[in-house]
């Protein structure tokens, strides 16, 4: 897969599986990004995973790794993260220090873009 520079992606909701890893992976995802991320993620469909440069955090007990790379939405500062045990296909899942959801007054089926 190419590097991109953004995509455009559509808000969908999830499974409710972003805030039980990202409450597993909580300490080391604050040790590679500098903060304590909100305990879920803003979940984009895409039409691929971008191939990006990746911060790789370990897995651990029944848990893959995850893959974190920085971006931007809405001029709001957020991570990539991909996990390594994911269901999603072509769903591109963002954390931050906040809901990002709530801070960007986003619904499902909005559209916007990822800057990288």
């Amino acid at each position: 897969m190419p590097t991109k520079e953004s995509l455009e992606g559509i808000v969908i909701s999830g499974r409710g599986e972003g805030k039980k890893y990202i409450e597993v992976y909580r300490d080391r995802i604050k040790d590679k990004i500098g903060f304590y991320p909100y305990l879920g993620t803003l979940n984009l469909k895409v039409d691929e995973i971008p191939d990006l440069d990746y911060d790789v955090i370990r897995g651990f007990w029944d848990y893959g790794g995850v893959k974190l790379a920085p971006c931007k939405i809405k001029g709001v500062a957020a991570y990539v993260v991909v996990p390594e045990k994911s269901r999603y296909k072509n769903v591109l899942e963002l954390l931050s220090s906040s809901n990002l959801r709530t801070t960007l007054n986003l619904n499902d089926g909005d559209s916007v873009r990822v800057d990288f």
